[in-house]
């Protein structure tokens, strides 16, 4: 996460290493054992819709190859949340409308995924409607305001709601043109 905001390989450059992947987190009070089972759950998040569907089969394939072949029972995914997918045509509109109306310096693009959280519902929506995510900043450094989404400490810059009401009132505008 450290790296998400680095021009080499951050979420912004075209060499992002945020892309093809899967994190897994620790599910407290998961572990159930028994004498006759162990059961594990755990939080998995994926890139993309791709990595989301091949994970259970490739895991039991894996323990299907193990010393544990014998016992395995199931493995299983739930509670799975849409994994945000944008609309390519779409993205590129939107960038190019608004790199020609604010500059290219205020409009990047993101070739990495935010590696952050279980899913944006956002990602409910697009399976029916063509859209675009779009990922705005909200921190000043200057003014110290700097905090992760979804944080107890979470703070943002209000300026940036100007900005945001201003980006997208010209997409919309620019569209109904």
């Amino acid at each position: 996460m450290q790296n998400m905001g680095d021009p080499e390989v951050g979420i912004a450059s075209p060499k992002s290493i945020y892309n093809n992947f899967t994190t897994v987190e620790k599910n407290n009070n998961t572990i159930a054992e028994t004498e006759q089972e162990v059961k594990i759950s755990a939080f998995l998040n994926f890139s993309d819709k791709k990595q989301r569907d091949s994970a259970i089969p490739k895991l039991k394939t894996q323990i299907k190859k193990s010393t544990y072949a014998d016992k395995f029972i199931d493995a299983e995914l739930v509670n799975v949340f849409p994994t945000l997918d944008n609309n390519a045509e779409l993205v590129d509109a939107s960038l190019e409308l608004l790199s020609g109306i604010y500059g290219k310096d205020r409009v990047l693009r993101m070739y990495g995924v935010v590696a952050d959280g279980r899913s944006d519902d956002f990602a409910f929506f697009q399976p029916e409607v063509p859209s675009v995510y779009f990922f705005m900043g909200g921190s000043n450094y200057e003014k110290g305001i700097i905090a992760q989404t979804h944080s107890p400490n979470f703070a943002v810059d209000e300026s940036c709601i100007k900005t945001g009401v201003n980006l997208f009132s010209s997409l919309i505008v620019e569209r109904l043109k």
